[in-house]
């Protein structure tokens, strides 16, 4: 998946297809193909390398081998959404498909659309230090930064 880094990934099973024009399958294929790759969106997400040791050292804390960063924004907080991360080893069904700095993200769709151009970093501050994000699509943010209207 690495190399559609970025991109909503879905698997459909199929018997084959020539090409894709317009979201419109052209032909079938003579072999036999086992999925179709749909690019549905382009979405980036970066995690600075301080973001991505944090996440891999929480990871390591709590034993979870091949495991995602679930990125979600959630209904709450001063400004109306906020931002939740979780530690998940199962993907659902529909979540978009993320990579950064090593770091397998996971985002669900609804999400999705308040995360695009989403930058992530950590800092290790006695006072306030943890999780920032610098998101584009926001209009107000907190002044904790992780609470914001859209």
């Amino acid at each position: 998946m690495g190399e559609f880094t970025g991109y909503y990934i879905k698997t459909v099973p199929h018997k084959g297809w020539v090409g894709i024009k317009n979201g419109q399958l052209l032909g079938l294929a003579s072999q036999e193909l086992d999925i179709i790759i749909t690019i549905v969106s382009k979405t980036m997400i970066e995690l600075s390398p301080a973001a991505a040791r944090e996440i891999e050292r929480w990871s390591q804390s709590r034993r979870l081998s091949g495991s995602y960063l679930r990125l979600a924004v959630k209904n709450g907080g001063c400004s109306g959404l906020h931002y939740h991360l979780e530690l998940t080893d199962i993907p659902a069904e529909n979540d978009r498909f993320y990579q950064s700095q090593g770091i397998n993200i996971l985002v669900d769709p609804d999400s999705d659309r308040y995360l695009q151009i989403l930058k992530l970093d950590y800092s290790e501050d006695l006072m306030g230090g943890g999780f920032r994000f610098t998101n584009a699509n926001t209009q107000n943010t907190c002044g904790c930064g992780l609470s914001f209207s859209a």
